[in-house]
């Protein structure tokens, strides 16, 4: 019961933060859900520490709250992990084809359960590497699901097909 309520006041404290103009009860109650394995709050201490990191160990400690967030399946995890390791794959002291490998299993996982964000990210990875026809179904399915980013790309493209 504990843990829910962690929860729940770290996103009331996110939702209000006239309560908390230090920020500071925000962060301690993201930081005891996040503890007790709650993917939301792992997410959103991500984008506390990613929104104002200090030094490289709060980034890893960022991305260690993103994958574990990830691991259970928490999709907006998922895109921002893959995200980030596709355009900093340093931060994770792997080989960097490895790690950009890793991005791309991220972000397709996520494109897999409709993710119109994770589609566009895949898109613009692949137009990116000029890898255009590639590109364009990610674009498409994007903009299927709305994604006005996407329809803009694909009228730049030219692309007719609907």
């Amino acid at each position: 019961m504990l843990k829910r309520q962690d929860g729940y006041l770290a996103q009331f404290y996110l939702s209000n933060s006239d309560q908390d103009p230090t920020r500071s009860e925000r962060r301690r109650w993201l930081m005891k859900a996040a503890a007790t394995g709650d993917p939301v709050a792992q997410f959103n201490m991500a984008l506390l520490i990613i929104d104002n990191p200090v030094d490289d160990s709060e980034l890893t400690a960022a991305i260690e709250y993103l994958n574990k967030s990830a691991s259970v399946g928490f999709v907006p995890s998922m895109n921002l992990l893959g995200t980030i390791l596709w355009q900093n794959p340093a931060l994770l002291s792997r080989d960097e084809t490895n790690v950009r490998q890793l991005a791309i299993e991220l972000l397709e996982a996520a494109a897999e359960k409709g993710d119109v964000n994770a589609l566009f990210n895949l898109g613009s990875i692949n137009l990116s590497q000029n890898m255009i026809a590639k590109a364009l179904p990610y674009f498409r399915q994007a903009a299927t699901l709305g994604s006005e980013q996407a329809k803009a790309v694909l009228d730049q493209l030219g692309d007719e097909s609907d």
